[in-house]
């Protein structure tokens, strides 16, 4: 076994420790693996070292650290004027500008959050990003990775809810979580009578993860925002 496999089953070793006991919807914890420091080879896809999951069991994707992995281009298309890059770099949680004029950034959330969404045994990953562009726009998405032969994968995606749901104005992440085998996401909402700014009121949503697909199910909860 590889010198640096040693090393990285030693950190999961040590790390396993702080995650084993951790179940579904629970937050990252402060430590983790990025994925340029479990490259099997400089050859091989980024991903667990060698023999590193087998160790880990159903808690080795809790060892990867989410703010060094690339996304798709597709997740900033809309604050990119032109043709997205296929894969978009990512560093310290944040992108470099993707679109000069237009200031566009992906970013991703430190605050990752986990659970068996689709009933296997095995934890997958739910990754809330950003793109940031222009004066102030954002567009939200919600991810879900597993881990496919030690490789980071990104198996579904939502974006935000559809204008009527959310009052008007596009919903931001107020809070992700896990409710058993579905996804819970809280989206900040509006009244008739809140300005753009200031959203007052929080929309529930329920998804379940089918195959590829994240799917809302149920009816959205609207309440006053906390």
């Amino acid at each position: 076994m590889k010198a640096r496999d040693l090393r990285m089953i030693g950190v999961a070793l040590g790390g396993l420790a702080l995650v084993v006991t951790a179940r579904g919807g629970e937050q990252a914890r402060d430590e983790a693996v990025t994925v340029e420091d479990a490259r099997t080879g400089s050859d091989e896809p980024a991903g667990l070292a060698s023999g590193l999951g087998e160790l880990a069991g159903d808690q080795s994707i809790r060892l990867l650290d989410f703010s060094e992995i690339d996304q798709s281009g597709s997740t900033c298309r809309e604050g990119v004027q032109g043709d997205v890059p296929q894969t978009v770099q990512v560093s310290n949680g944040t992108s470099g500008l993707l679109d000069a004029e237009r200031f566009a950034r992906l970013l991703v959330d430190s605050n990752v959050v986990y659970g068996d969404l689709d009933g296997d045994g095995i934890d997958e990953a739910i990754v809330h990003t950003i793109c940031a562009y222009g004066a102030n726009g954002t567009a939200a998405t919600v991810e879900v990775w597993s881990l496919a032969n030690g490789t980071p994968k990104q198996i579904a995606k939502i974006g935000e809810p559809p204008l009527p749901v959310t009052g008007g104005f596009p919903g931001a992440v107020q809070s992700i979580s896990v409710d058993g085998d579905e996804l819970v996401v809280d989206w900040s909402s509006y009244s008739a009578e809140a300005a753009h700014c200031c959203p007052n009121l929080k929309t529930t949503m329920h998804y379940a993860l089918e195959g590829r697909e994240l799917r809302a199910v149920g009816a959205p909860v609207t309440t006053p925002a906390s």
